[in-house]
C-alpha cells in the first residue's frame, strides 16, 4: 500500500513487544511519520538513490506485550535528494512476547513520560474517591474523577475492564507497598479485552499502582504493577 498525498495514513493493529516496518525505498519517495498508540516515533526516510525492495526499519522493541496500533502517515516532507513524497509500506514484522507473560492482553496501550500540564493539577490536589464505598466500580470512580483526583480501591475482586480516558488521576490500591494488599486487590477482565487500557495520551501519573490483574482464563498467573519501569511504557 502506498500514497504520495500528504496526510494520508494507514493504521495496523498488532500484538507484541516490538515491530519492524518493511517498505519500498525509491528515488521519489518521501518521509513517513510513525506512531504507536498515538505516541510519535522517529520518522522514516524512504528515499534511496536506486529502488530497494523490502527495506526494513525497526520502530520499537520494548513495547508492553499487548495490543497496539501502528500508524504510518505521509508527512509531505522529503529528503533533499528525493523527487517525490511517496510512502510505500509492504509489511510489518511483529516481535512477539517471549514468554507471553501477559497472556490474554491484560494491559493495552502506552503512557507518556512527560509530566502533565500545570492546569491538570498537582498529585493529590483533588478529591479522593473510594471504591466501593463512594463508587460501586473502579470505572465509575474514574468517570467521576477530575484531573488531580485520587481513586483508592479497597481489597477485593473487581470484574471489569477499565479505561483511563486521558485523565490525570492517581489510581491506587490502599497500599501498593504491601504485597498482601496488592495480591488481594484484583482487577479481573469482565470481557475478552485488556483489563486496563490507555487510550488517550495518559501520562505516567495515571498508571495504576498496587493491583493484581487477572483474566478468567489465567487465574493464578498474576501480574502486579508496583512502580513505573523507566521506559516509554509500563511493564508488569
Amino acid at each position: 500500500m502506498g500514497s504520495g498525498q500528504p496526510g494520508a495514513s494507514v493504521s495496523v493493529p498488532f500484538t507484541g513487544t516490538g515491530v519492524v516496518l518493511v517498505y519500498f525505498a525509491h528515488h521519489d519517495h518521501g518521509i513517513a511519520e510513525v506512531s504507536i498508540d498515538g505516541i510519535p516515533y522517529p520518522d522514516i526516510d524512504m528515499y534511496a538513490p536506486e529502488g530497494r525492495c523490502q527495506a526494513e526499519t525497526t520502530i520499537a522493541t520494548d513495547l508492553l506485550p499487548s495490543e497496539h496500533v501502528l500508524t504510518i502517515t505521509v508527512s509531505g516532507r522529503k529528503n533533499p535528494s528525493s523527487s517525490g513524497l511517496f510512502v510505500v509500506v509492504d509489511a510489518l514484522k511483529v516481535i512477539p512476547a517471549d514468554p507471553p507473560h501477559l497472556g490474554g492482553n491484560l494491559i493495552s496501550g502506552s503512557v507518556y513520560l512527560q509530566p502533565p500540564p500545570p492546569w491538570m493539577g498537582e498529585p493529590g490536589s483533588g478529591i479522593t474517591h473510594l471504591v466501593p464505598d463512594d463508587h460501586p466500580t473502579i470505572q465509575a470512580a474514574i468517570d467521576s474523577a477530575e484531573h488531580g483526583d485520587i481513586v483508592v480501591v479497597v481489597p477485593g475482586t473487581y470484574q471489569e475492564n477499565i479505561t483511563l480516558g486521558g485523565k490525570e488521576i492517581i489510581l491506587t490500591s490502599q497500599n501498593p507497598d504491601d504485597q498482601e494488599i496488592v495480591g488481594a486487590t484484583i482487577i479481573e477482565a469482565a470481557q475478552a479485552h485488556p483489563v486496563v487500557s490507555f487510550t488517550d495520551r495518559e501520562t505516567t501519573r495515571a498508571a495504576p499502582t498496587g493491583f493484581t490483574y487477572e483474566t478468567p482464563w489465567n487465574r493464578g498467573d498474576q501480574h502486579r504493577w508496583r512502580q513505573p519501569h523507566h521506559s516509554q511504557q509500563y511493564h508488569s
